[in-house]
């Protein structure tokens, strides 16, 4: 399976998928749960492989680490899922 940021990349690229299709599944450690989030709502910084930015619900920018994310949902279905260690 291929990382959370190579997929988003494809996501990005990819003339024959829309954008706006999408909703990531990112892990909020304040809330302890999966929150999600419109794929075209998030900001990549050239160069950046570490992290992405959203802007937050208090709307805010916030950088979130790759790691994060849990799940990337194509209308309502799962179509990456981080595996379980």
């Amino acid at each position: 399976m291929i990382d959370a940021s190579k997929f988003l990349s494809r996501i990005k690229w990819d003339k024959n998928l829309n954008p706006s299709e999408f909703e990531i599944g990112i892990y909020d450690r304040v809330e302890n749960r999966i929150i999600y989030r419109k794929f075209t709502d998030m900001g990549f910084e050239k160069g950046n492989k570490f992290s992405f930015f959203i802007i937050g619900f208090d709307g805010k920018e916030c950088e979130i680490p790759f790691h994060r994310i849990r799940e990337i949902v194509q209308r309502g279905r799962i179509v990456w899922k981080r595996p379980v260690k």
